[in-house]
């Protein structure tokens, strides 16, 4: 029963809010422009607030809370069940069969995990960093609004937090496997190449801590049509 529950997660977690929601409502394949990734925030870089927020939702409560919230239901008091149960949930949804394994990045999701396994407070504090990062971009500089670096403080913070706290063995290899698929994603992206022109461990860094291969930001959200496969689905 619990592979079962395993392998529906999988392909649960697997499907692309965020392309399917570009593609009936503004005619859009989002995995060729902007970021390239199926996910919230290429969402609404792409087309706008509102429905970058609705895809972000649906990956959040949806794809994330509801599956984990079954699972405790089906397998009670089976933390370990949860956690395998979850971080099938961020692979299907970082590599999705359904558009040729590519993806999102896997934060909404991650976050609808965590509160689908109680871990309300964890995911306030990156509620809380992304604000002050906003506060930050909107009273100094624009420039500064790189949620992709906060993500980093706060999967520091999720681990010493976990590691440290009541939550177990199970707990910390949980967290620490989901920031490994999440780092992951990024320094591959969508199995785009690193340009020829750039230095190679330039690019890693790039993606590592901005989570793009390029310095200016609004270059890279600006892309159109990089990829040149054939539509998906």
């Amino acid at each position: 029963m619990e592979s079962i529950f395993i392998l529906f997660a999988y392909m649960f977690g697997s499907i692309p809010t965020a392309y399917i929601i570009a593609k009936r409502f503004a005619r859009l394949n989002i995995l060729h422009v902007g970021s390239g990734n199926s996910g919230a925030s290429n969402l609404m870089f792409q087309t706008n607030f509102f429905v970058g927020i609705s895809g972000g939702a649906i990956d959040v409560f949806i794809k994330g809370f509801l599956p984990i919230l079954l699972a405790k239901i089906f397998f009670p008091n089976q933390d370990l069940v949860h956690y395998i149960i979850g971080i099938f949930l961020l692979g299907g949804h970082n590599w999705s069969p359904y558009i040729k394994f590519r993806g999102g990045r896997g934060i909404a999701i991650f976050m609808g995990i965590l509160l689908g396994l109680g871990w309300l407070e964890l995911v306030l504090f990156l509620v809380f960093l992304q604000g002050f990062n906003c506060l930050l971009s909107f009273s100094i500089s624009k420039n500064l609004f790189e949620p992709s670096i906060w993500i980093i403080i706060w999967f520091i913070y999720l681990f010493f937090t976990v590691a440290l706290g009541d939550y177990g063995t199970d707990g910390t290899l949980f967290i620490s496997i989901s920031f490994l698929l999440i780092i992951i994603k990024r320094l591959i992206a969508n199995f785009e190449q690193v340009p020829t022109d750039q230095s190679y461990y330039k690019v890693l860094l790039f993606r590592f801590f901005l989570d793009r291969d390029i310095l200016k930001k609004n270059l890279w959200l600006d892309r159109k049509n990089f990829f040149n496969d054939k539509e998906v689905v």
